[in-house]
């Protein structure tokens, strides 16, 4: 009897376990919301605007993200994102690499996030079969984010981010800076499943300046994405 009553109470706590990764039964509709721990990845169709090759481009681009939230609430989190861009311009023989890769600290205050996070640029620029560019910085940034749950499986968000790099070393001969990055981001998440998986889908826009010798040109690049986000809650 005794064993018959240790394995139901086994069985129970294990069920209790499971249904926990499965969804969080308390807290705001946010609080429900957040994953403990999420992959994302989503595809853009961007318009390049590039001062510096003094051409314009539409391409795809995709951006990578891997996050944590910690806290009985899920209220405090850290956010990996890698977004990668190859952009060839056929009009005069020009291509602009970038790479920007983010590790970001978020801390919900009600709907707010406030958010701090270091920052790693890879980029090359060429034209003409020159490389006028080739640089690697590092830097740090801060912004704030917002989300709204519309719905019990809807929620809206934006966010808006600046980046300011502290440290640019380029491998050519040309004087060579990068300027402050900044980044807004706009869109909503839809459970597809009850738990477990979302659709993500939104609009990004980025903006800095690249000086090269003492030349300071702007660069832009805006357009809407589309992507999922796989998760878990425990």
């Amino acid at each position: 009897m005794i064993r018959l009553l240790v394995l139901g109470w086994l069985c129970g706590l294990s069920a209790s376990a499971w249904a926990q990764t499965r969804s969080q039964v308390y807290g705001s509709e946010l609080d429900r919301q957040t994953m403990t721990a999420f992959l994302r990845a989503d595809m853009g169709w961007n318009t390049y605007d590039s001062k510096t090759v003094e051409s314009k481009e539409t391409r795809s681009s995709t951006t990578f993200m891997a996050g944590a939230f910690a806290g009985e609430r899920r209220n405090v989190g850290m956010v990996f994102s890698s977004n990668e861009n190859n952009v060839p311009y056929s009009l005069n023989d020009s291509r602009v690499n970038a790479a920007f890769r983010d590790v970001k600290l978020k801390a919900r205050f009600g709907w707010v996030y406030p958010t701090i996070a270091a920052s790693l640029t890879e980029m090359r620029v060429e034209r003409s079969g020159a490389t006028l560019a080739n640089l690697y910085s590092s830097g740090v940034g801060a912004g704030a984010g917002v989300e709204l749950p519309l719905h019990d499986r809807i929620v809206v968000y934006g966010e808006g981010m600046m980046f300011r790099p502290s440290v640019v070393k380029d491998r050519t001969d040309n004087n060579v800076d990068l300027g402050q990055r900044n980044e807004f981001d706009v869109g909503a998440s839809v459970d597809l499943t009850d738990k477990i998986l979302d659709l993500m889908v939104g609009y990004r826009v980025r903006s800095y300046s690249l000086s090269l010798n003492g030349t300071e040109q702007d660069e832009l690049t805006s357009g809407a994405y589309a992507g999922l986000r796989l998760g878990l809650y425990f």
